[in-house]
Protein backbone atom coordinates (compact mmCIF):
# COMPACT_ATOMS: atom_id res chain seq x y z
CA UNK A 1 0.00 0.00 0.00
CA UNK A 2 3.05 2.54 0.77
CA UNK A 3 4.61 1.70 -2.55
CA UNK A 4 1.15 2.79 -4.01
CA UNK A 5 1.12 5.87 -2.28
CA UNK A 6 4.47 6.55 -2.57
CA UNK A 7 4.53 6.20 -6.86
CA UNK A 8 0.94 7.78 -6.81
CA UNK A 9 3.09 11.19 -5.06
CA UNK A 10 5.76 10.93 -7.00
CA UNK A 11 3.63 10.60 -10.20
CA UNK A 12 1.61 13.71 -8.96
CA UNK A 13 5.04 15.72 -7.96
CA UNK A 14 6.87 15.03 -11.74
CA UNK A 15 4.11 15.82 -14.00
CA UNK A 16 3.89 19.52 -13.49
CA UNK A 17 7.58 20.00 -13.99
CA UNK A 18 7.62 17.25 -17.05
CA UNK A 19 5.12 19.97 -18.84
CA UNK A 20 6.33 23.86 -17.17
CA UNK A 21 7.99 24.52 -20.70
CA UNK A 22 4.99 23.94 -22.85
CA UNK A 23 2.93 26.78 -23.51
CA UNK A 24 -0.62 26.88 -23.67
CA UNK A 25 -1.43 27.64 -27.55
CA UNK A 26 -3.17 30.69 -28.75
CA UNK A 27 -6.57 30.89 -30.62
CA UNK A 28 -5.62 32.11 -34.56
CA UNK A 29 -6.74 35.12 -35.02
CA UNK A 30 -6.01 37.04 -38.00
CA UNK A 31 -3.49 39.85 -37.81
CA UNK A 32 -6.11 42.87 -38.69
CA UNK A 33 -9.50 42.69 -39.60
CA UNK A 34 -10.97 44.59 -42.54
CA UNK A 35 -12.83 47.99 -41.48
CA UNK A 36 -15.70 49.01 -43.13
CA UNK A 37 -15.32 52.06 -44.62
CA UNK A 38 -17.95 53.25 -46.81
CA UNK A 39 -22.27 52.45 -47.08
CA UNK A 40 -23.75 53.69 -49.77
CA UNK A 41 -27.28 53.19 -51.06
CA UNK A 42 -27.62 50.96 -54.16
CA UNK A 43 -30.90 51.05 -54.72
CA UNK A 44 -34.03 51.98 -53.34
CA UNK A 45 -37.92 50.87 -54.80
CA UNK A 46 -41.56 50.12 -53.60
CA UNK A 47 -43.15 46.61 -54.22
CA UNK A 48 -46.45 45.16 -53.87
CA UNK A 49 -46.74 41.90 -51.85
CA UNK A 50 -49.58 39.57 -51.59
CA UNK A 51 -50.36 38.48 -47.51
CA UNK A 52 -53.40 36.31 -47.21
CA UNK A 53 -55.67 36.58 -44.01
CA UNK A 54 -56.15 33.57 -41.08
CA UNK A 55 -59.50 32.67 -43.12
CA UNK A 56 -57.39 32.28 -46.38
CA UNK A 57 -58.53 36.00 -48.39
CA UNK A 58 -55.65 37.15 -50.48
CA UNK A 59 -54.92 40.92 -49.88
CA UNK A 60 -52.18 43.22 -51.07
CA UNK A 61 -49.88 45.35 -49.58
CA UNK A 62 -47.12 47.77 -50.43
CA UNK A 63 -42.71 47.61 -49.15
CA UNK A 64 -40.06 49.51 -49.89
CA UNK A 65 -37.16 47.50 -50.61
CA UNK A 66 -33.61 49.28 -49.68
CA UNK A 67 -30.16 47.54 -51.16
CA UNK A 68 -27.26 48.92 -49.77
CA UNK A 69 -23.49 48.23 -50.53
CA UNK A 70 -20.79 48.50 -48.00
CA UNK A 71 -16.72 49.05 -48.87
CA UNK A 72 -14.29 47.63 -46.61
CA UNK A 73 -10.57 48.91 -46.37
CA UNK A 74 -9.25 45.40 -47.45
CA UNK A 75 -11.17 46.25 -51.20
CA UNK A 76 -14.16 43.88 -50.68
CA UNK A 77 -17.94 44.68 -50.86
CA UNK A 78 -20.61 43.53 -48.86
CA UNK A 79 -24.40 43.77 -50.42
CA UNK A 80 -27.66 43.30 -48.23
CA UNK A 81 -30.98 44.19 -48.94
CA UNK A 82 -33.89 45.16 -46.28
CA UNK A 83 -37.63 45.03 -46.26
CA UNK A 84 -39.63 48.16 -44.66
CA UNK A 85 -43.20 49.39 -44.73
CA UNK A 86 -44.20 51.76 -46.99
Amino acid sequence: MKTILLSLAATFLTFPAAHAGVRPQKPCVPACAPVLKQVCEVSRRCEWRTGYTPCGQCYHYQVMVVTSRGYYSDGSTRTWTRTLAA
